[in-house]
């Protein structure tokens, strides 16, 4: 069983489906790190909580199988989300990348791992704490997503990309990254950049470019019951595939496998996550 380190930052998730708010839900790298664990990856969670981040959600991760000893609590809050969706699954509304957000950011950079794992799964982070994180992955496989809050800042995202063996971020993120809003001029333009890029195209499936190659793995359209983590999951399940040393197609296949179980509860509750609502225990 491969070893792998998700690093990223956790949050606590209010998720608004059809006009019911859920609260209190484990969201952020959490999906990442389930989705691997329950695809054969023996995984270790780098992620810095606040001091209102429930210590039975731990235990869970443990029973889970996810080793939370690298995960740190620091003074203050976790970083926070509200994700509002409508009947045609659309996200309407998500966290607002205020002052205070920012402020928890930094505040809660996630540790970084220590070198020998087999994989690093460096889930949405600032491009200067991904470059940190980086420089501890030598030797292993090094897969990163980002999100369109730090794919604003291009520049510096970019600068990592050579140095990632691969990058699996959304179609929006592509778009933000190359400055193209035609979708197959984003994608080319982005794959000249990475060693292997997979696309996560949503409904439309993934798409896998590798050495000038191109592979596109469909999806039949299903209704999903809350997309939120759908693409963080996808890239769980990618990383513990490219670990396994599966196939290309294998490999689209496993991740989209994925993201359909990640949409089918709500929050996390697709990889065994129990939702206790409005719970207040630490």
């Amino acid at each position: 069983m491969a070893r792998l380190a998700v690093v990223g930052y956790a949050s606590i998730d209010t998720i608004v489906v059809e006009g019911k708010p859920h609260r209190t839900i484990g969201g952020g790298a959490v999906y990442a790190a389930l989705s691997a664990a329950r695809y054969g990856s023996e995984v270790s969670l780098h992620v810095a909580v606040g001091e209102d981040f429930p210590t039975h959600w731990l235990r869970q991760l443990e029973a889970l199988n996810i080793d939370t000893s690298s995960v740190e609590r620091r003074s203050g809050g976790t970083r926070r989300a509200l994700l509002h969706y409508g009947g045609r699954e659309e996200r309407i509304a998500s966290t607002e990348r205020d002052a205070a957000w920012w402020d928890r950011t930094r505040s809660l950079t996630p540790p970084l791992p220590r070198k020998g794992f087999d994989g690093y799964l460096l889930c949405p982070m600032p491009p200067e704490t991904l470059a940190e994180c980086l420089s501890r992955a030598s030797g292993g496989l090094s897969v990163a997503d980002t999100s369109e809050v730090f794919a604003l800042d291009g520049a510096s995202l970019k600068k990592a990309l050579g140095r990632l063996d691969v990058f699996a971020p959304s179609l929006e993120e592509i778009r933000l990254l190359t400055g193209r809003h035609d979708d197959e001029e984003a994608l080319q333009t982005l794959s000249h950049l990475v060693p292997i890029l997979v696309a996560k195209r949503g409904r439309a499936g993934l798409t896998r470019f590798a050495k000038g190659e191109r592979l596109d793995h469909t999806i039949t359209p299903r209704t999903a019951i809350d997309p939120t983590g759908a693409g963080d999951a996808t890239v769980g399940a990618l990383t513990t595939a490219l670990l396994a040393d599966l196939s290309p197609g294998q490999q689209l296949r496993t991740a989209a496998q994925a993201g359909a179980e990640a949409v089918g509860a709500i929050g996390p509750g697709a990889f065994g996550w129990q939702i206790r609502q409005n719970s207040k225990e630490l």
